[in-house]
């Protein structure tokens, strides 16, 4: 088989809040959505155009509620992952054959994260935590490229 691969890293404003729930038995599922852009100038012209995507992600388990407890719309927000393809039949349209039509959409499954409040406003304003407005991390790790997860960031840098 060849050799693959599958990374996303994005940095984007959360547009809602995030949203958990339990699946199955007690395992916990956040959803939220992330604007991601893109500036480019107009073909033949000067003029610098923005272009807005809107990109779900995922979270599970112990990190979906940590990002639900940190994370706000609006706030600046880094995530790493990877892409996942859903799929299912809509079924409240059938194709003229009589056949549910099939539905899919790219998600980002979210195994990184770093929150920031937007600016002007504290981490405790918009999350309720007390604290400064400092960056929030996620699941990262020491060095701020992966890892356990269990650091936390004391200086408040963040990469923009």
């Amino acid at each position: 088989m060849a050799k693959s691969l599958n990374s996303v890293t994005l940095l984007g404003n959360l547009g809602r809040d995030p949203e958990i729930r339990v699946v199955g038995a007690d395992y916990k599922l956040c959803t939220a959505s992330l604007a991601v852009s893109r500036s480019f100038k107009k073909k033949g012209s000067d003029e610098w155009t923005e272009k807005v995507s809107w990109i779900e992600i995922k979270l599970w388990g112990e990190e979906a509620q940590r990002f639900v407890d940190v994370a706000r719309k609006g706030h600046s927000v880094m995530v790493q992952g990877y892409l996942e393809i859903e799929e299912w039949e809509d079924k409240r349209i059938k194709d003229s054959e009589g056949e549910y039509i099939k539905r899919s959409k790219a998600v980002v499954v979210v195994d990184h994260w770093m929150s920031k409040p937007p600016k002007g406003r504290s981490a405790s304003d918009a999350s309720g935590d007390g604290g400064d407005s400092a960056p929030k991390p996620g699941r990262w790790g020491k060095d701020g490229h992966g890892g356990d997860g269990t650091s936390k960031s004391d200086d408040g840098d963040m990469p923009w």
